[in-house]
């Protein structure tokens, strides 16, 4: 470029053209990356809190639902012995889909209790069994009903109460570890 520029002018000399019209600085450049990145660094600091927020509450909502499923198996082995109706598998039937259905768990120990109970010699050690020969079926029936509700209050209740203690705790960490000074920095970079 200054061989064209001698040859058009001889009054210009390469001193007179200034360096900074060819070439940029590499700290003008850094400089502009930087501030853009910054920029979109805020917004993407948002996104991840709503995020985090987001993760937090389902985190909370799932353990809410696992302290419901405790509550509620704990009300029906104490209330109606069922764990000597041979139910070892009642904790892995109950999830958060259904411990709260009253119509599930009555219709789900009614069977239990229709094959243990009403046959030709029930075991009177059950607690249920022995209800049916006082009272008969009706009686048995009426008390799984008025226990299966108690306990799907005492599992609701619990459940709230979790949710409400963990999604606070959850918030606070997850929210910890997006608005850190490093997680935000890899997101400017």
């Amino acid at each position: 470029m200054e061989q064209h520029l001698t040859t058009l002018d001889t009054n210009i000399t390469t001193e007179d053209i200034p360096t900074c019209v060819c070439e940029k600085s590499i700290a003008d450049e850094t400089e502009k990356f930087c501030l853009n990145g910054a920029y979109g660094g805020h917004s993407m600091v948002q996104i991840a809190m709503t995020a985090a927020i987001a993760a937090s509450e389902k985190a909370g909502a799932i353990a809410g639902e696992a302290a419901g499923i405790d509550a509620v198996i704990t009300a029906l082995n104490s209330s109606l012995n069922i764990d000597n109706l041979g139910w070892s598998t009642l904790n892995t039937v109950l999830n958060g889909n259904n411990f709260k259905n009253v119509n599930f768990l009555v219709e789900l120990i009614k069977n239990k209790y229709n094959t243990v109970c009403v046959v030709p010699d029930p075991d009177l050690d059950k607690l249920l069994c022995l209800h049916r020969s006082i009272g008969g079926d009706n009686v048995a029936y009426k008390l799984i009903e008025t226990n299966v509700e108690s306990a799907v209050i005492s599992g609701t209740k619990a459940a709230t109460a979790k949710t409400a203690e963990m999604t606070p705790i959850y918030t606070t960490q997850e929210l910890s570890k997006v608005t850190s000074t490093g997680a935000i920095l890899s997101n400017i970079l």
